[in-house]
């Protein structure tokens, strides 16, 4: 196998459990919803592979993926495909025979970007990133429905770890929606079991149009698209919200943060959605609700907000994980 970011399915008799390793010299580690992973994985003979292990159940899980435990160390033995470059292997515990977990995943494609240069984030700073790539059908909308990254998502989120490296936030907050669990845990390996789950950060509830094209709810509502387009603030789709209710329920948990950062004096990171940091950006920069879709906000892209003089300032908007700009000040 050679150095690279690659996709992992876990399997056990309790469940399943999906996220990404990177491997470099035959050492990996990675994260996925539940878990925290780290170890060897070495060719022997032909296309086998062998291998240890060590499996973290997070501190903010609470209901077990994989079986009833902590952590693990596994043995591992398996093959490798060279040609799909996929690889398939069984780990028993040791010391546990009862724990055996089945291992499947494949190499995902390398970009040629650059790495990410970012400057320092400066202390009592909010960062602002947006979960990365999903599963989903095209025009299809989602907002708390639960969808998971796809392998574009893995490596977007894995991209930002060098700079969340070089400068670590005091905290995580998070969505629970496993989207954005999965880009926090993999953006940010040193805090990845020990993230702040908020109910409040999830994506906008789109009630009755969850899953629904453009197409399908002018179909069934003629008129509703337009007229949600033209009040965003108080518009509710049957049994979802509107965005004045996303931006009353997300502040409480801005002021926390706030609070936090100037507290430790350090940078504080929500790891959330567009809707979530668009309706925030709005607050922050006294826009009119209806002009937040006038707000570019990419997968995987980061903003950040700095105190001045006793306001917030937007310091940058959607900047992704590959670029190559620098920032004033």
């Amino acid at each position: 196998m050679r150095d690279g970011i690659y996709r992992l399915k876990l399997t056990a008799h309790d469940g399943m459990e999906h996220g990404a390793i990177h491997l470099a010299n035959g050492a990996f580690f990675g994260a996925g919803l539940g878990y925290v992973y780290q170890g060897r994985l070495e060719p022997i003979q032909d296309d086998w592979l062998t291998g240890t292990m060590k499996i973290r159940k997070t501190v903010d899980q609470t209901a077990p993926l994989l079986g009833q435990f902590k952590e693990a160390t596994l043995d591992i033995r398996g093959t490798w495909d060279p040609v799909s470059r996929s690889f398939s292997w069984r780990g028993q515990a040791y010391g546990h025979h009862s724990i055996v977990i089945q291992g499947q995943g494949h190499e995902l494609p390398a970009r040629s970007e650059p790495a990410p240069r970012l400057p320092i984030f400066k202390p009592s700073s909010l960062i602002l990133l947006r979960h990365a790539s999903v599963e989903r059908s095209p025009g299809m909308l989602f907002g708390t429905d639960d969808v998971p990254l796809n392998d574009v998502g893995l490596r977007q989120a894995m991209a930002w770890q060098s700079v969340f490296a070089a400068s670590p936030p005091a905290a995580v907050f998070v969505s629970p929606l496993q989207r954005a669990v999965q880009t926090a845990r993999l953006a940010v390996a040193a805090l990845a079991d020990t993230l702040f789950i908020r109910e409040e950060l999830r994506e906008i509830d789109l009630g009755a149009w969850e899953g629904m094209s453009r197409e399908e709810i002018e179909r069934h509502s003629p008129g509703a698209w337009e007229e949600r387009g033209k009040n965003f603030a108080g518009y509710r789709p049957a049994g979802g919200e509107n965005f004045q209710d996303v931006q009353d329920r997300i502040y409480p948990v801005f002021q926390e943060m706030s609070a936090m950062a100037k507290a430790q004096d350090k940078p504080v990171l929500a790891v959330t959605h567009a809707g979530v940091i668009r309706a925030l950006l709005c607050h922050i920069l006294g826009m009119p609700m209806n002009n937040l879709f006038r707000i570019q906000m990419d997968w995987a892209s980061l903003s950040i907000l700095e105190p001045a003089a006793g306001m917030w300032r937007v310091r940058c908007v959607n900047m992704l994980p590959f670029e190559q700009r620098s920032l004033p000040g």
